[in-house]
């Protein structure tokens, strides 16, 4: 996503980040059938555990661990995670 390019990818996250905050507006209220208030939930919990808004209010990744993340949208229950290095950081820079 963007790893050459911090300035894309912080307003590709921010962009990403209120489209889904928009649908979360357009859900609110209406019913639901069960997949798609699951879907709901599980996008709710994606947007408000991994992100903070800077002084810009500009929504970035944080940089923080967030008790109780969900690693994986396939298997919300999942605790663990492997963590692959990103080119750059076996590099060293």
């Amino acid at each position: 996503m963007c790893d050459d390019d911090a300035a894309a990818g912080k307003v590709l996250v921010d962009a990403l980040t209120r489209d889904g905050t928009a649908v979360l507006g357009v859900l609110d209220g209406r019913e639901l059938g069960a997949v798609l208030a699951k879907t709901g939930v599980l996008l709710a919990t994606v947007l408000g555990q991994d992100l903070d808004a800077g002084a810009d209010r500009v929504l970035t990744v944080a940089r923080r661990v967030a008790p109780d993340r969900v690693f994986s949208i396939v298997d919300p229950q999942a605790r663990r995670a492997t963590v692959k290095p990103r080119p750059t950081d076996l590099m060293g820079t």
